[in-house]
């Protein structure tokens, strides 16, 4: 049992140092901008990028935990051979999305997901440059004779000298490769592992897309994907016309709330927050006394509608002032997220003129969805 988990531990350690080395490559390959950041700048991509690592090392993990759990009806040189193609595989798999993503994030700009499934034709590999394409595949070469050099001569033999694991401690493995979501989600909250947790700059793009696993991030995004089709004939023509124009009003149609030019602006984001304890709207007396004190120095909205019905959608609307689409969450696609305009950047800018919108995408009454989940604007001089 200690030999198979020692192997089990090695073997997670055989692949974050895979993921490890491939984020070095990245650094190298994209030296230009790599040279522009400062140590700390390099080396804590690294860092923050070891929790996305372990991540997939777990998915990766999967595989030789089942057949531990299958070695208590097969030979050990059965397990071995099985060990090593999948291995093998996986490590060809890896090295192929890694080794693309240095050259695709090079043109694009963003880390590797399906997009490029979708260029996918015969004539997609003769838009590559012969060159590039020699380089690429000699990383990928020396990448794939170093890791399988180690796994096959230091990490596979011991697999030969593990003793017969007896059908009792079967269940056991299966514990312990269940075991195996804790880093596979990374989290013990409601919200599982995103590519979120590896930034940390907050106004360069390359260190945080630097700590992104790219093996993580294909997968992530093939197992999101879906076609999503809206029926053409939802609305006629005429009558989406018409709607739109009685929800849009003329661009000189604006009041000025405010008595002074330079508010002092405070954000409140609030998360499940009922409009059931707040007296003004009808709920509760003297549960939000100092809320119910702001109603009366300020402007409350009581009926209008709200961007969204998840708080990933809501927050996008409120900092970008991006409306909600019903089946999906633009926040959940970074390479987009990050061309988006935000609330702070526009405040940086002195003569900008902020004006205060809303966006109608659902039939939610604002004050029983954004004040009971996500959104309650203050502005106070």
């Amino acid at each position: 049992m200690k030999a198979r988990l020692k192997f089990f531990g090695l073997l997670g350690l055989f692949w974050i140092s895979f993921f490890t080395v491939g984020r070095i490559l990245f650094f190298l390959y994209l030296y230009p901008q790599t040279a522009q950041l400062s140590l700390r700048e390099i080396l804590l991509p690294l860092f923050l990028g070891l929790r996305m690592d372990a991540a997939m090392a777990g998915y990766w993990l999967l595989i030789p935990g089942l057949l531990f759990i299958a070695s208590a009806f097969l030979s050990n040189l059965i397990i071995y051979r099985l060990q090593g193609l999948f291995t093998t595989l996986l490590l060809l798999v890896s090295g192929l999305l890694i080794i693309t993503d240095l050259e695709l994030y090079k043109q694009w700009g963003f880390r590797i997901n399906t997009t490029p499934l979708m260029y996918i034709e015969s004539e997609a590999i003769s838009s590559v440059n012969p060159i590039i394409f020699v380089v690429l595949l000699l990383i990928l070469l020396v990448l794939m004779v170093v890791f399988l050099y180690l796994y096959w001569k230091k990490l596979a033999p011991s697999l030969l000298l593990l003793p017969t694991l007896s059908k009792k401690w079967a269940p056991v493995w299966l514990i312990i490769t269940g075991l195996l979501i804790i880093p596979i989600r990374s989290s013990f909250s409601v919200a599982p592992l995103n590519t979120g947790v590896v930034y940390f700059h907050k106004s360069k793009a390359f260190p945080n897309h630097a700590g992104i696993n790219p093996v993580w991030n294909f997968f992530k995004s093939l197992t999101s994907r879906g076609e999503i089709r809206y029926p053409q004939t939802f609305y006629n023509s005429d009558q989406l016309d018409n709607e739109f124009t009685q929800m849009m009003q003329p661009k000189h149609a604006s009041a000025d709330l405010l008595s002074i030019q330079k508010p002092n602006i405070l954000l409140i984001i609030l998360e499940g927050f009922t409009s059931k304890i707040i007296e003004p709207l009808g709920g509760l007396p003297d549960i939000t006394p100092e809320f119910n004190a702001l109603t009366k120095e300020g402007i409350l909205f009581e009926n209008f509608y709200s961007s969204g019905d998840r708080t990933d959608k809501g927050l996008v609307s409120l900092l970008s002032g991006y409306p909600a689409q019903p089946r999906s969450s633009i926040i959940k696609y970074p390479n987009k997220t990050q061309h988006l305009p935000y609330l702070p950047k526009a405040l940086e800018n002195p003569d900008t003129t902020l004006r205060l919108f809303m966006v109608a995408t659902s039939a939610l009454p604002i004050w029983n969805l954004i004040l009971s989940r996500q959104a309650l604007v203050i502005l106070r001089t």
